[in-house]
């Protein structure tokens, strides 16, 4: 298949570096990321909440998990193609409740978020839309784009393709009889 790279391939690309510490984020904090095992297909794994430390810069949402750190957690979530929703209330591991959670949702996958207070998660919402209007404008050439903010979109462009890349290698992986095993 033209244009798609093999599983060895994907992983194997160059990390690209994204510097996050030159003040440029729109917002940044730590947050509670749902990861949902074995795409829920085994009710024996219940999903699991990872801290994660999110920086909304450019068209991207990136995760970390630490905080200064450079290396990305997982494919960055471009904000120009996801729903913002805020969620009335989630689950913990524990049963426990977690009140302030977002939900970003699109075609690829849904990704929820918990934070520590309503003002906080109303405040990413906000952020959030606000940078998904901007990137829509940008694609469009309604806005200008600075050079800072195209280096991020450089950078998660390159990681969210490298992701998309992966999963078609594992489909076709799985889809000719291989197995996949993470």
């Amino acid at each position: 298949m033209a244009g798609v790279l093999s599983r060895d391939e994907a992983t194997t690309l160059e990390t690209p570096e994204l510097k996050i510490s030159d003040g440029h984020s729109t917002l940044q904090s730590w947050a509670l990321k749902r990861r949902i095992r074995y795409a829920g297909l085994l009710p024996c794994f219940p999903p699991v909440w990872n801290n994660r430390y999110l920086v909304l810069r450019g068209k991207f949402l990136f995760r970390f998990a630490e905080d200064g750190e450079n290396e990305v957690k997982g494919s960055p979530i471009p904000v120009d193609v996801v729903n913002i929703e805020i969620v009335d209330e989630a689950f913990d591991d524990d049963g426990e409740i977690l009140p302030y959670c977002f939900k970003l949702s699109s075609i690829r996958k849904t990704y929820f978020f918990a934070v520590q207070t309503k003002e906080e998660r109303d405040q990413w919402v906000v952020k959030l839309k606000k940078e998904k209007e901007g990137a829509i404008k940008q694609s469009l050439g309604h806005a200008a784009v600075e050079s800072w903010e195209r280096q991020s979109n450089d950078v998660g462009r390159k990681l969210y393709d490298q992701s998309v890349n992966r999963e078609k290698a594992d489909t076709d992986l799985t889809s000719s009889g291989g197995v996949v095993l993470y």
